[in-house]
């Protein structure tokens, strides 16, 4: 998979959810897929697999409004790919500034690591 083929992926996962399909989101995911989160977050932690991974993404919902996600920048190099994002707090006390990093096996993703500027903004609010 070329570098244009992982990040055109990405780009269409963000679409995805920001029209609200989920199963569009999930579709560039492998069914065994791992999401790192900071642990600090109430809903962080790491998560393996479709069904934990929707349970975490449903657990981060009353705390982050994607729908008003604002996507800077995506980016790849052969299957990892990398993408700056804005995601206001639903309580609008705040704005997360995260960084994703995607890694593709065989025109899937496989794994995400969710990096934040300031995770304490969600404890906070």
């Amino acid at each position: 998979m070329g570098d244009t083929d992982a990040t055109e992926l990405v780009k269409g996962a963000y679409a995805a959810i920001a029209k609200g399909d989920i199963k569009g989101f999930f579709g560039v995911f492998d069914e065994n897929m791992e999401v790192h989160e900071p642990a600090c977050l109430p809903y962080g932690g790491s998560f393996k697999g479709t069904r934990e991974v929707m349970g975490m993404f449903g657990n981060a919902g009353p705390y982050l409004d994607s729908a008003k996600m604002v996507v800077e920048k995506v980016f790849g190099d052969g299957e990892d790919v990398a993408a700056v994002l804005r995601i206001p707090l639903r309580d609008g006390s705040a704005e997360a500034l995260i960084l994703e990093h995607w890694r593709f096996e065989h025109g899937k993703a496989v794994e995400l690591r969710v990096f934040w500027s300031d995770p304490t903004i969600v404890t906070a609010a």
